[in-house]
């Protein structure tokens, strides 16, 4: 599942003042000035901080950094860019395919463009699976009789290299301990 990435201040300054062709320097300096307001408040900030009053005077004979004020004002809250959910996993069949848009993540795994707050309203299950070790496939639950197909390990080796992971499951995590034990057993 994905979820969605809003302007802020700085964020808002940054693509305001490369739509308007400003140099990287200029949004820059301004950019990281504006950690203690939101977006939606930078005229008011301007006109009334103290530590502003250089940039209020430049504001005001420049049309072009008027632009960037109005621009960034608008852009307060509204989403940028989507990202893939660092926990969420939706559970469904395969008609999920059918009931929400899918495209790539950067890492070639397929995300919902709908964002994590669209679930429950949707009526799909998500999961916020959060810092386990022993992420791997599931096991497929039988039709006929709601047992697991998966048998249990009889070697001690691990999971991982008996049964390696599909292609849908994200690669070993850095700090995931490559000496790890995991259980005996699969039940």
């Amino acid at each position: 599942m994905s979820m969605t990435n809003a302007y802020r201040g700085r964020g808002a300054v940054r693509d305001a003042g490369l739509a308007l062709g400003m140099p990287e320097e200029q949004v820059a300096a301004i950019a990281k000035q504006m950690w203690r307001f939101n977006a939606r408040d930078f005229r008011q900030a301007v006109e009334e901080k103290p530590e502003l009053a250089e940039l209020a005077a430049q504001v005001r004979e420049s049309p072009q950094l008027d632009q960037l004020v109005h621009l960034t004002e608008k852009l307060d809250r509204l989403p940028r860019h989507i990202s893939v959910h660092p926990c969420g996993v939706i559970l469904s069949d395969a008609s999920l395919l059918d009931r929400t848009p899918v495209q790539r993540s950067g890492m070639g795994l397929p995300i919902s463009q709908f964002d994590k707050h669209d679930m429950d309203p949707m009526g799909l299950i998500k999961l916020d699976i959060l810092g386990v070790r022993m992420h791997r496939p599931w096991p497929t639950p039988s039709k006929s009789t709601g047992n697991s197909t998966a048998k249990p390990s009889t070697t001690t080796e691990s999971p991982s290299k008996t049964n390696p992971p599909t292609r849908c499951c994200a690669p070993r995590a850095p700090w995931a301990s490559s000496s790890s034990n995991p259980p005996a057993k699969w039940n």
